[in-house]
């Protein structure tokens, strides 16, 4: 492997030094200089002639102030003389090297440039066109001296074989390297060109610009292939030296290039794009299969050019560090959500599999949490939609982009099929090298081998795992999002079935040796099930018929690779050391042979697999258009009993807490068992976000009860306040007069105040004053509160209720069985509540007829025992027949002395 020296880059500057302190006109006047060396070929020193004609056309001004406009002056005057370096070089030469400047601005700009543009009265030497479109010239001027600049490289870099490369032809590729980084830097640069749609698409519009970066990629991607290729000898140890320093200045211009193309997809660069940037992102379908036009074309080269170069720098020993920057990387790859599917590909291709094939370990926690661990993440997200859409409706829903397409439907079908499933192999073959012995040394020795003759008799703990395991390591840091049988593909797909299985195996090893609750669930409720499906050919199923639709002839080393899979499984699900998983067991219990065993469960799971697909339709299916899908009916029916342990967890946390939890505090709350159970590691856990919905509707709906907790605590202190609040007075006399008072009421919230008085005033003072005076209300202080705290008491008890099944907590394919279930739930229980309800009526007439009941004709106000908290509002409405004032003072009555 070939290894990137540590040497600085300086090696091959000037021997000077002081390059970094050097301006960017100054460096392009070094480097122009540079080119008219002798030891370079008329091709070359051409370029230099076009920088000294475009300094002096452009900036002479800033030649001025920096004092090298002499300098300039006698090269170009040099190179003029038949004693010039240049002797072949004529005026006609440099004229034309002049007028190749002035029309490349021109162009650039793409305006007239007429007698009637110029600009009189300017300081002498100043181009008038710098005065006239001052911030719209120098981004022009940057883009044309990159023009430039890329060009040269590219002649020295097809050069360096030659009989005269030497050492000059390195220092000045790393002088010209370094102007192009500083011209991405330039402020000009950037709100001309970067920062909008209109700025990229007059960048990425220019074809000079596109051709020139992608041959300076190529001849970089052809560098690195041919040193990575080589034996290191002795001589090639200093060239590796400057391919170092070479690497780490144009891995950044690399890097910013491809986050521009990958803007074209953002949404707020995609509005103001350009016709053309818009159709070069798309695909035509021509005679000759999918077309791009020239800029297309040319950007989709550059990407993947760009990747490659990527990939190779990955190879080389040390590159991680001494060469490569992750967080540029990471600021590069950061919007993985915009791209497509053939993107995606080509990155992983080119460079998340040298990633993990070259990443030291020591560097794990660097580069696969920041890098790995958010395409892992979106690859789930987006293969889940894809495949479940495919699956259940036929369409693959694969974001792409055309321009034209045919008449015919199902080509487009066809289409994204096609893109679906290179993706999914795509990410199958990481998956199969995330699983490689390289990565996972002295971890997975005895995955392969058969179960019954390797049982592990000691728990590991993941953590220990994963100081030796890459699977491992991104296990435990929760890189996978939630692993679901999506990943693969649903083993639709042979080739990615192939790849996928070795890492399917690693985690049945992993959950077999350790006590990861996540891996035990995965493969119990991910992966069996799946695997039996898709192995049973008289199963109608969706996975069946998906694998039967794309694999029209049948591989049988799959299908042995898949039985292999599974027969693990179920070894290591079933062994005496899981002895919670034992009910997987099935067949005959009698038959010893391990073998046997396993032939006879995997042959009951399909018998009983195939009873529940010929179930009957249910009738409330039948009476709706939602089509019944026993597939889905069967995954209610494993998800229902984990859901209502959610609820019944939320409840008893939150009981009647006073205190909204955010979701990390409410994460740390959860009973230790049940967070095992479920294995909820994160907030961002499936089980949890309908956890943390559960917690929100819990809330809200405790909030009335909370709030009458509230007003009670309230009157309990306005009751007896002196001079004494009367039923007579108006509203907003008893509020100003609460306002300009010194009382403990300021902690109360403006609006329980409101509610608390009107409380007072209507409910209680309103029956209260017409038979007491306000001034004997001291003497019957205590059963005023009585009142209240019945006041209150009673719309607690009607609010205070568990949480109930909401169809809104379930994923969208399973809310009409949770519909079906929940109305069959309230009819099966309806004679059971309405027997309840009589018997709670009859005693409610019963406590009426007392003259117990202290009510007026607001029902919800009634405050009532706990014991008619749950009679009917319709009930208590009938009856309560007898004027609710005679009631008040009957019972009032019976405490005037």
């Amino acid at each position: 492997m070939a290894r990137v020296e540590s040497a600085a880059a300086s090696t091959f500057l000037d021997p000077q030094g002081g390059e970094d302190e050097e301006s960017y006109v100054g460096l392009l006047v070094r480097v122009s200089l540079l080119l008219l060396s002798k030891d370079f070929s008329f091709e070359i020193q051409h370029y230099g002639n076009k920088i000294h004609q475009h300094l002096l056309e452009f900036r002479r001004e800033e030649l001025i102030s920096t004092s090298l406009n002499l300098i300039v002056e006698m090269v170009v005057s040099a190179s003029s003389s038949s004693d010039g370096s240049i002797h072949s070089s004529s005026s006609c030469d440099l004229r034309m090297d002049c007028d190749e400047s002035e029309l490349e601005v021109q162009r650039l700009m793409a305006i007239d440039i007429s007698d009637d543009n110029m600009v009189d009265g300017g300081p002498e030497g100043v181009h008038p066109h710098v005065l006239a479109y001052g911030p719209q010239l120098k981004g022009c001027l940057l883009l044309a001296e990159h023009n430039i600049l890329c060009q040269a490289f590219i002649a020295i870099s097809f050069s360096r074989n030659s009989a005269h490369h030497n050492i000059e032809h390195s220092s000045t590729n790393i002088f010209i390297l370094k102007l192009l980084n500083m011209i991405w830097t330039q402020p000009e640069w950037e709100d001309s060109f970067l920062h909008t749609g209109r700025g990229l698409s007059c960048l990425l519009s220019d074809h000079y610009f596109l051709n020139s970066v992608c041959w300076v990629i190529k001849s970089c991607e052809d560098a690195l292939k041919e040193i990575i290729g080589e034996e290191i000898t002795v001589r090639q140890q200093s060239y590796d030296t400057y391919f170092a320093s070479l690497l780490r200045l144009i891995l950044p211009l690399l890097l910013q290039f491809l986050r521009c193309i990958h803007n074209l997809w953002k949404d707020q660069i995609a509005c103001n794009l350009s016709e053309e940037l818009e159709s070069a992102k798309m695909l035509m379908i021509g005679e000759e299969g999918f077309e791009q036009n020239e800029t297309g074309e040319l950007l989709e080269e550059i990407r993947e050019r760009g990747y490659k170069v990527i990939g190779l720098c990955m190879s080389l020993e040390g590159a991680f560090v001494g060469l490569l920057d992750k967080s540029s990387f990471c600021v590069a790859f950061e919007d993985l959500e915009t791209m497509e599917f053939r993107h995606l590909s080509k990155l992983i291709d080119a460079v998340f599999l040298p990633l993990v094939r070259n990443c030291p370990i020591e560097l794990w926690k660097e580069w696969m949490l920041d890098l790995l661990r958010p395409l892992l993440r979106h690859c789930e997200s987006v293969l889940y939609a894809a495949w479940f859409s495919l699956m259940h409706n036929g369409r693959a829903k694969v974001p792409y982009y055309f321009v034209k397409l045919t008449e015919s439907a199902e080509d487009v079908e066809e289409l994204e099929r096609s893109q679906l499933l290179d993706f999914t192999r795509v990410v199958c073959h990481l998956f199969g090298n995330l699983s490689s012995p390289e990565s996972n040394s002295g971890i997975f020795h005895g995955c392969f081998e058969d179960a019954s003759d390797s049982r592990i008799t000691a728990f590991k703990d993941l953590e220990s795992v994963s100081s030796s395991s890459l699977i491992g390591y991104l296990l435990v840091h929760d890189c996978f999002g939630r692993l679901r049988m999506s990943l693969f593909g649903y083993w639709a797909d042979d080739e990615a079935s192939r790849n996928a299985v070795p890492f399917c195996l690693a985690l049945v090893w992993l959950a077999g040796v350790t006590k990861d609750q996540r891996l035990k669930l995965f493969v119990l409720d991910e992966l069996l099930p799946s695997l039996i499906q898709r192995l049973d050919d008289q199963l109608p199923c969706a996975i069946r018929r998906l694998f039967c639709k794309l694999n029209p002839d049948i591989s049988v080393s799959v299908n042995e690779d898949l039985i292999v899979l599974c027969r693990e499984s179920y070894d290591y699900l079933s062994s005496n050391v899981h002895a919670e998983c034992q009910n997987i067991e099935g067949g005959d219990k009698g038959i010893g042979n391990a073998a046997d065993n396993f032939m006879c469960w995997l042959a009951q799971q399909k018998i009983d697999l195939r009873a529940r697909a010929h179930l009957a339709v249910p009738n409330e299916f039948n009476k709706q258009k939602t089509e019944w899908n026993w597939e889905f009916e069967d995954e209610f029916r494993r998800y229902l009993p984990i859901y209502i342990d959610m609820l019944k967890e939320v409840d008893a946390i939150l009981g009647s807490s006073k205190v909204d939890y955010s979701d990390w505090e409410f994460l740390e709350k959860l009973n230790p068992e049940f967070r095992s159970k479920l294995a909820i590691n994160s907030i961002e856990h499936h089980h949890f976000i309908t956890i943390s919905k559960m917690r929100r509707r819990k809330y809200y709906s405790m909030t009335q009860v909370r709030n009458h907790k509230e007003m009670a605590v309230f009157l309990r202190q306005i009751i007896t306040l002196k001079p004494y609040i009367k039923g007579s007075d108006r509203f907003s006399s008893v509020i100003n007069r609460l306002e300009n008072i010194e009382t403990p009421f300021s902690r109360f919230y403006s609006y329980d105040v409101e509610r608390s008085v009107r409380v007072l005033l209507d409910s209680v003072l309103y029956f209260w004053e017409p038979q007491f005076h306000p001034l004997i209300r001291e003497e019957h202080k205590e059963f005023l509160l009585w009142i209240i705290e019945q006041l209150t008491m009673g719309k607690e008890f009607d609010d205070f209720q568990p949480l109930t099944p909401d169809p809104r907590d379930f994923p969208t394919h399973l809310k009409p069985y949770a519909i079906q279930y929940i109305l069959m739930k309230l009819k099966t229980s309806e004679y059971a509540t309405a027997e309840v309800q009589l018997r709670l009526h009859q005693e409610y007439d019963d406590y009426l007829a007392s003259g117990e009941n202290l009510f007026g004709v607001d029902v919800d106000s009634c405050a009532v025992t706990q014991k008619f908290s749950n009679l009917d509002h319709g009930l208590k409405e009938l009856s309560l027949k007898v004027p609710t004032i005679f009631l008040w003072v009957f019972v009032f009555g019976q405490f005037i002395p």
